[in-house]
């Protein structure tokens, strides 16, 4: 059998996953049919996993920081509590880190 170089095919396997060719039908097939099911696991997981381990990242440089702050300290939760009183209380400024 032979098979073109320039197919869709052998273009996918040879370029995007840099397999050598197969010797016989049979290896091609079966190694064809692997990279076209393996490739969608790699391009939905891959993507969830660097999330992953951002998350990860993001919560151990600032999830302590997190942790120590009291609801009342967002500036966010203050808005609503106010709007709801229908009150508008004065911003007062300070510097969170002083030697």
């Amino acid at each position: 059998m032979k098979i073109n170089r320039q197919s869709w095919h052998y273009k996918f396997m040879m370029n995007f996953w840099r397999a050598e060719e197969p010797s016989n039908l049979c290896q091609y097939f079966w190694r064809l049919i692997g990279y076209i099911l393996i490739t969608p696991i790699f391009a939905v997981f891959l993507p969830v996993a660097l999330l992953m381990f951002q998350f990860i990242y993001l919560y151990e440089k600032f999830g302590e920081w997190y942790y120590h702050c009291r609801p009342d300290d967002y500036a966010i939760v203050s808005f609503f509590k106010s709007k709801k009183i229908k009150a508008c209380p004065l911003i007062e400024y300070y510097d969170s880190k002083k030697t």
